[in-house]
């Protein structure tokens, strides 16, 4: 660096005083440097045919004569001395007296030196042409205006390609690997840095040797890369070890930088044995595979009249003759176009110059302004094809996007599939159908296909539940009303009829809230799942404290009634006002923990990831998610009802034993419903409650757990304690057709009630009766 830098110093003393030199110029030329080596003899001729002919054409440069002025900067050495050797013959330009100065200068070859004389040009504001690959660092025009690059940039134009590929096929993942010299690290990385903006997820690695590409290999399957980007020169190191890695086939694609490496790789294989995988197993790989190649023809044809007024092929002929040669390779014409370029700026420029071409003034940046304007608007039909300069200075060229195809065991070729215009489109020619019809037309996937699926409760079970609920509904407002009706009729007026009446009330609110629970984003919109999150809770909490906690405080009181000791000779029948004051109490303690938690906390709807599911078969995963009301503290309020309501269970649950044995022996029917009821309502709750924890991930089964569990209690409490009175007060409202309603009574001893009431004749059974009046008393 310190001796590029003296270089450029010296180089600024010799434009300085190049401003003296003056005497000697001749106005009728306009002079452009070249530094090409000497061995490059395809390009220096390839550059001297050009001027010939702009020389020839006299709608050219306003009468002007282009000049090439030839510098020879082939020199042996490491890079460091070359690049010092190509400056000091740069600054030849400037120091010979007796030539007008050069207003351009075409060349130097070497990517490395490149970038060394473009800061040399940059301080002399001097228009550097590039006729061949540019490193990426003189692309950033803040630092190198000057620079435009006139040739083949295929390797830019190749990563435009790849990034419009990515998008058209909706490729998000892709492995990029590339060998370690500057044609193919420049490339890539300026590849790597668009996929970043694009958010493409990335894998890449230098590629210097066999184990590099293992080490790349093993990356790509750990994180299950598809799509594969190689800019190597060596493809044999990669594509062996994939083939027997299996990382082919119709899951995976193989992007070749260069089309026609990977033409030479496979017949190298076919012509050597030293590889470590055959003719056979490359041709296998590369159907996996698409490259990118120039395309090589105008308007579909491989012949095509130039700038220069000659077709493509005579103008090599020409080339060739003056190389005393038969042919030439057409890639290596590229100073052709490039002087091509340049003659047709300068030509454009010529009228917009601020003073004449031989008053150049490398103090003064004015003319290479205008120079490098007009370079951005060129366009036209060279030996190469056809080119236009954007308006980054770089020359955009057709390139096509090509696909393997293998004919038999042996045969193949590469076929377009896509054509990118000069004008930076990408026309797909073929269908996907088409470009991937070896890969059973079906476009490749760059990861397994993501399905997702969100899981609700299905509109059948939730209007069979509704219709239940329904159900549930009419009958406990039946019985309220009947309640009302006949509340002075014995069989109602001892039953503790409020109590009746609540405990139909809460059955409506629990089937309700059954309703509740089985409503989600399959009916309704997610902001409204929130707001039945809450009520179906409250009306939850509810509504078992008013259905159970009343069953239970008539069990309470039915063995108060009937264990207590008798005051005054007489059994003392708790008042009802005792019951709902113990309903009443409960309620307020779950009501006091309801506002508490929603006033300490806010719930809020969460979408939850319940289940993946990895199908390899057809290459997806599905993904189920679940809507959960949630909140922070939730764990912690849920534990404390539960907790609650646990006791009341496990209370009523003992309860049940005694008040079923006390109903059989006083032949009360009613009280054997109640033990019923309550034994259902443990047993329901266990089971709902089991069932909503372990398929909590599937709304369907949890709902169908749940809502079914609250649904039977409800259905059956309301039955159980309504259809008896009913029928009771159907058949006379006596004593026998209560016994006979009573489930526990009819197995375990209706004989001894009905042979005692007479309703046997023949029984032998005795029993002390108590008096209609007691007894009606008792019934419950």
């Amino acid at each position: 660096m310190r001796a590029e830098a003296i270089l450029i110093c010296i180089a600024l003393l010799h434009k300085a005083a190049s401003v003296c030199i003056g005497s000697c110029r001749n106005t009728s030329e306009i002079r452009i440097g070249a530094l090409i080596p000497s061995y490059r003899s395809v390009l220096i001729a390839s550059a001297q045919v050009a001027v010939q002919e702009i020389n020839e054409n006299p709608a050219i440069l306003n009468g002007h004569k282009l000049v090439l002025e030839m510098k020879d900067n082939a020199a042996f050495g490491d890079i460091r001395y070359l690049t010092r050797y190509t400056i000091s013959k740069m600054t030849e330009f400037l120091t010979d007296p007796r030539k007008p100065p050069i207003v351009m200068m075409l060349g130097p070859t070497i990517s490395d030196i490149k970038i060394a004389t473009a800061h040399v040009s940059t301080s002399w504001d001097l228009v550097q042409v590039n006729p061949s690959f540019a490193p990426v660092a003189l692309l950033d025009k803040v630092q190198h205006p000057y620079f435009i690059n006139t040739g083949e940039h295929f390797v830019a134009i190749y990563n435009e390609i790849t990034l419009e590929m990515l998008h058209h096929y909706g490729w998000k993942k892709i492995g990029v690997a590339w060998d370690d010299f500057a044609i193919f690290s420049d490339s890539t990385q300026a590849l790597l840095y668009s996929l970043g903006k694009d958010n493409v997820t990335t894998v890449s690695a230098v590629i210097r040797d066999g184990s590099d590409a293992a080490k790349f290999l093993d990356r790509l399957e750990e994180e299950d890369v598809r799509i594969v980007f190689l800019a190597v020169s060596n493809l044999q190191r990669v594509v062996c070890q994939a083939h027997s890695r299996k990382r082919y086939g119709a899951k995976y694609v193989w992007i070749i930088q260069d089309a026609t490496l990977a033409a030479i790789s496979v017949e190298a294989s076919k012509a050597s044995s030293s590889t470590n995988c055959t003719y056979s197993d490359l041709l296998d790989f590369m159907e996996s595979s698409i490259g990118y190649y120039p395309y090589r023809k105008v308007n579909g044809k491989n012949s095509w009249m130039t700038v220069g007024g000659k077709m493509n092929t005579d103008v090599k002929k020409t080339i060739a003759h003056e190389l005393n040669r038969t042919n030439i390779n057409i890639v290596s014409a590229t100073t052709y176009d490039a002087v091509w370029a340049m003659a047709l700026a300068l030509n454009a420029s010529l009228p917009k110059l601020p003073r004449p071409i031989d008053s150049f003034d490398f103090f003064k940046n004015d003319m290479s302004e205008v120079i490098v304007n007009e370079f951005r608007k060129v366009r036209f039909t060279g030996i190469l094809g056809k080119m236009v300069i954007d308006e980054n200075g770089n020359s955009v060229r057709p390139a096509s996007i090509q696909v393997f195809r293998r004919y038999g065991s042996e045969n193949y070729s590469y076929e377009d599939i896509a054509l990118y215009s000069i004008e930076k489109n990408l026309t797909w020619i073929q269908s996907p159908k088409e470009v991937w019809s070896q890969k059973g037309g079906k476009v490749p996937r760059d990861r397994p296909l993501l399905m997702e699926e969100l899981r609700t409760v299905s509109s059948g079970l939730f209007t069979a539940y509704c219709i239940v609920a329904a159900v549930c509904v009419i009958f406990s407002t039946a019985f309220c009303v009947f309640v009302c009706i006949h509340r002075e009729k014995s069989v109602v007026k001892y039953s503790w009829p409020v109590t009746n009446c609540i405990i139909a009330m809460g059955t409506s609110v629990m089937s309700i809230a059954a309703i509740l629970l089985g409503i989600d984003t399959n009916l309704v919109p997610r902001h409204v799942i929130l707001t039945t999150c809450t009520a179906s809770t409250w009306l939850l909490v509810w509504g078992f404290t008013l259905s159970y906690g009343a069953v239970m405080a008539k069990c309470v009181g039915i063995c108060i009634f009937f264990m207590r000791k008798t005051i005054g000779g007489k059994d003392v029948r708790p008042r009802e006002v005792n019951l709902l004051i113990f309903v009443g109490i409960l309620l307020m303690v779950d009501t006091g923990m309801l506002v508490g938690w929603q006033i300490s906390e806010t719930q809020d709807v969460q979408r939850v990831l319940a289940e993946t599911v990895i199908n390899k078969e057809e290459d997806t995963i599905y993904k189920y998610f679940v809507y959960r009301c949630a909140s922070k503290n939730a764990t912690f309020w849920l534990v404390g009802f539960l907790g609650i309501k646990g006791v009341l269970l496990l209370i009523g649950t003992i309860l049940t034993w005694p008040t079923c044995a006390i109903s059989h022996q006083r032949g009360i029917a009613d009280s054997n419903y109640i033990g019923m009821s309550i034994c259902l309502a443990t047993v329901s709750s266990v089971v709902g409650l089991t069932l909503t924890l372990v398929f909590s991930d599937e709304p369907q089964t949890a709902y169908g757990a749940a809502g079914g569990c609250l649904l039977i209690w409800c259905l059956v409490t309301v039955s159980v304690i309504f259809f008896p009175k009913v029928i009771t007060l159907c058949h006379g409202d006596d004593d026998l057709t209560a016994a006979v309603m009573s489930p526990v009574g009819s197995m375990m001893g209706m004989l001894h009630t009905l042979g005692d009431m007479g309703a046997l004749p023949g029984t032998k059974i005795k029993r002390q009766m108590e008096s209609q009046e007691t007894t009606v008393t008792e019934e419950t």
